[in-house]
């Protein structure tokens, strides 16, 4: 998956000359929770948040000052930057190693769109199936070539259709996965898990 696919295109943006007052009034306004901060060019040239504005404890005492302060003056400079090209893992990566809730995208120098922790959260909501009703299972299995295939191929065999499927490495349990499978279809629920049974261990399913 590509950042292209979950990323907000078009996104509000605000210049670097406008007041602290008017980027708050944005953010507000649009229930959002950062401004990339572009040029005449649409050139990135920073970014600016709500954790930024922290600083006013009281919004509506500090208003004047708001006023009188430019948000190149509180904005983060050169913030990082993806393009819709870049792989999801990859952004998701460069937002936890920054301990940043969001990424400026952009093609040629220019922006084009952001994406954000939210965009993330959907992103993992539909790598787990959460938009379709269905059967969820869990399992352990050992790391080996060929293990997953010994799945799917039962669930073929059953004409289990598979919503979703993910798989997590046990800390605890050296070569060996935790599976997590979302199903629809499942005729014979008993029959699936001996079988299933047969090729892995601790099977959980859950309705």
């Amino acid at each position: 998956m590509r950042v292209k696919r979950f990323m907000t295109w078009e996104p509000i943006v605000i210049d670097k000359e406008e007041s602290v007052a008017k980027a708050y009034e944005l953010l507000k306004k649009h229930g959002i929770k950062r401004l990339p901060v572009v040029d005449v060019n649409y050139r990135v040239v920073g970014i600016i948040s709500n954790s930024d504005l922290r600083i006013f404890s009281d919004v509506e005492k500090s208003r004047l000052l708001m006023e009188k302060i430019k948000v190149k003056g509180l904005m983060t400079e050169d913030p990082v930057v993806v393009s819709p090209e870049t792989l999801l893992e990859d952004a998701i990566k460069i937002m936890r190693d920054n301990k940043i809730g969001g990424l400026p995208v952009v093609v040629d120098d220019k922006l084009v769109g952001i994406i954000t922790e939210y965009d993330i959260f959907t992103a993992m909501l539909e790598s787990l199936g959460a938009n379709k009703e269905g059967l969820r299972i869990t399992f352990e299995m050992e790391d080996k070539p060929g293990n997953l295939a010994k799945v799917t191929n039962i669930l073929a065999k059953h004409n289990v259709n598979i919503i979703a499927i993910n798989s997590f490495k046990l800390k605890e349990k050296v070569n060996r996965d935790l599976i997590f499978l979302k199903l629809e279809d499942v005729k014979d629920k008993e029959l699936l898990e001996k079988e299933l049974g047969e090729v892995s261990l601790e099977i959980r399913f859950w309705d």
